[in-house]
C-alpha cells in the first residue's frame, strides 16, 4: 500500500514541462524598498545615504538575460546598460524626469549579470533586485518613483513597468 502513492509521485514527476514563455523578456512590478544607510561623515553630505532596492518579477522564454563583463566591453553593449531605469521626482502633482544640480536628467540605469546559472538555453523566472543610492547633499526629501524595462542579450527590450513612489533623503 505505501509502495502505490510512491510509485504514483515518481511517474507524475517524469511528466514535467518547461513553460512557455516569449523569447522576449517580460517583467511586472514586485516591491520597491527604501533603506537609510550611513557612511564615512567626512564624506560630501555628511556620509548619509537612502538606497533604493526595486524588485521585479521576470520571464525569459531562452534564458538569456543578464551580461558577463566581456560582453559588457564589446559592441553592441559596450556603453549601454541591460537594465534601463528612468528615475521621476515628484514636483507638485506630477512626476518629472529627475535632474542633478546642472539640470542634467539623471541616468540611474546599470547592468546585471547572467540570471541562467546553466550553459542550456531555456525558459527562466525570478526575482531581480536593483539598487539605487542616493547621497543627501540636502534635507530635502523628494517623492520619487521609477520606470523601468530590461534588455535581453539578443537586444530584445521588456515591456516597460512603473513602481511604487517611495520618500528619498527622510529620516525613516
Amino acid at each position: 500500500m505505501i509502495a502505490f502513492p510512491v510509485l504514483l509521485s515518481l511517474g507524475l514527476s517524469g511528466c514535467y514541462k518547461d513553460p512557455k514563455f516569449s523569447t522576449t523578456p517580460i517583467i511586472s512590478f514586485k516591491e520597491i524598498k527604501k533603506f537609510s544607510l550611513i557612511g564615512d561623515p567626512n564624506a560630501v553630505g555628511g556620509g548619509k545615504k537612502d538606497s533604493v532596492v526595486i524588485s521585479i518579477h521576470f520571464q525569459d522564454g531562452n534564458g538569456d538575460l543578464g551580461l558577463t563583463q566581456a560582453e559588457l566591453n564589446t559592441d553592441p553593449w559596450k556603453g549601454k546598460h541591460n537594465f534601463e531605469v528612468n528615475s521621476l521626482v515628484k514636483r507638485g502633482s506630477q512626476y518629472v524626469p529627475m535632474t542633478d544640480i546642472q539640470g542634467k536628467v539623471v541616468d540611474d540605469s546599470g547592468n546585471f549579470f547572467p540570471l541562467n546559472s546553466s550553459e542550456k538555453a531555456g525558459p527562466i523566472e525570478g526575482t531581480l533586485n536593483f539598487s539605487i543610492n542616493y547621497s543627501r547633499l540636502s534635507d530635502a526629501k523628494d517623492t520619487v518613483r521609477f520606470e523601468v524595462r530590461i534588455w535581453d542579450k539578443a537586444l530584445n527590450a521588456s515591456n516597460w513597468i512603473e513602481t511604487d513612489p517611495v520618500v528619498v533623503n527622510s529620516q525613516n
